[in-house]
């Protein structure tokens, strides 16, 4: 990475993705050797992506146990291999128990957000919300996020949800930090693949703790592919000003 600014106070700019999402450094920093600032930014990023990952590898350690549960594989997988899942039975309706359960699922992995999507390749399933665990309701298909399951597959990605909230009896719009893990597609499973898409909360705590991987004088913002801010480490739409104005330089 290269200064490119003579300003003796700058703010630095750096957009690094972690998975499909991203972040962005300020920091405002007296550089005044060239290398020593490359270094001090290269630390800042290694810490920011391994606090991001730490809570990525969590997400994927909870979905695991999802997978394993009876409720997916002998109530969800299996009845697709039959092709029964989705079909009107007096005796047991598969798709309305794990809807049912999903709620369970979600809150014994300790997540904030599920989303199970039907991955078939028919296009007429495909991308298909089984179960939501955080919300009840419908949602239509989500090309989006279809494409980051399949393109970037055990990537961590920032989404914005909306979690009902019991209390109110409403749904709050919140930023979430999600992985997805997918299951079938193996030997004996057909074309049968189902997404099991899970999240933590991006609050208070996990930008506290960015805070102290940046240090003093260094404010983080953590950003979605599309630009959007997730949460940032300081109020307002940017950080206090600094003598000498500041200058940007990203990098993906």
């Amino acid at each position: 990475m290269r200064l490119v600014t003579k300003l003796t106070f700058a703010f630095l700019l750096v957009l690094v993705p972690i998975g499909v999402g991203g972040w962005m450094l300020v920091d405002n920093t007296q550089a005044a050797f060239e290398k020593t600032f490359e270094d001090r930014v290269t630390g800042i990023e290694r810490g920011v992506q391994e606090r991001l990952k730490g809570v990525a590898t969590e997400l994927e350690r909870a979905l695991d146990r999802i997978a394993d549960d009876p409720i997916v594989t002998e109530q969800m997988l299996m009845p697709m291999v039959r092709n029964v899942f989705y079909q009107d039975n007096p005796d047991i309706d598969y798709q309305r128990a794990i809807m049912r359960d999903a709620r369970r699922l979600m809150t014994s992995a300790v997540l904030d957000t599920l989303r199970i999507v039907d991955l078939d390749a028919d296009p007429k399933r495909r991308g298909q919300i089984i179960a939501f665990g955080h919300r009840s309701g419908h949602e239509e298909t989500d090309a989006e996020l279809i494409e980051i399951i399949e393109k970037h597959p055990e990537s961590a990605f920032f989404r914005h949800e909306r979690i009902e909230n019991e209390k109110r009896g409403s749904a709050d719009p919140v930023w979430t930090l999600q992985v997805a893990h997918v299951v079938g597609g193996g030997p004996g499973m057909k074309d049968v693949r189902v997404a099991l898409v899970g999240g933590r909360i991006v609050d208070r705590r996990l930008v506290e703790d960015l805070k102290v991987v940046s240090g003093e004088r260094t404010a983080i913002v953590l950003d979605d592919t599309s630009g959007r801010r997730v949460a940032a480490t300081f109020e307002g739409a940017e950080p206090e000003a600094v003598e000498g104005g500041y200058t940007t330089q990203s990098s993906m």
